[in-house]
């Protein structure tokens, strides 16, 4: 938990973040969802994330039940309150012993997006769903 505390820091400019999780038999998913123009501006670059009021990013991780970081296969798409649906391509991002699953969608002012995500631990042979929903706001 501690090392998604610490990149979640890391990618933002401000200490205001929600990082939340869910908890799948021995694995911990930790999900976040954030406009990137919060991101921090070298941490942006260096993953080629567009900081744009109008897009925003979320971040999954997977851990198991020892706390440590499990690739998976993570799929998913977005869903804002009018049905449109924007698939999510998820890229894999490694630092050190942590791995992230990032993906960006746009967003309006006052955007509800309901996200939806298929994810299989690359070490079982079950999925499991991750479902929650997030008001997003631009500057």
């Amino acid at each position: 938990m501690m090392r998604v505390l610490l990149f979640v820091l890391m990618l933002t400019n401000t200490a205001a973040f929600a990082v939340q999780k869910q908890t799948f038999g021995d694995y911990t998913v930790h999900y976040n969802a954030q406009n990137s123009s919060e991101l921090n501006p070298e941490v942006a670059k260096r993953h080629r994330i567009s900081r744009d009021p109008r897009v925003a990013m979320v971040m999954v991780t997977v851990q198991d039940k020892e706390g440590a970081a499990v690739a998976a296969s993570v799929s998913g798409q977005a869903r804002n309150l009018l049905g449109q649906v924007q698939p999510l391509e998820m890229r894999e991002i490694r630092e050190g012993l942590s791995i992230y699953y990032l993906g960006l969608f746009s967003i309006s002012n006052r955007d509800t997006q309901a996200f939806n995500f298929e994810i299989q631990p690359k070490a079982s042979p079950h999925s499991f769903r991750l479902e929650f929903s997030q008001q997003f706001f631009v500057d």
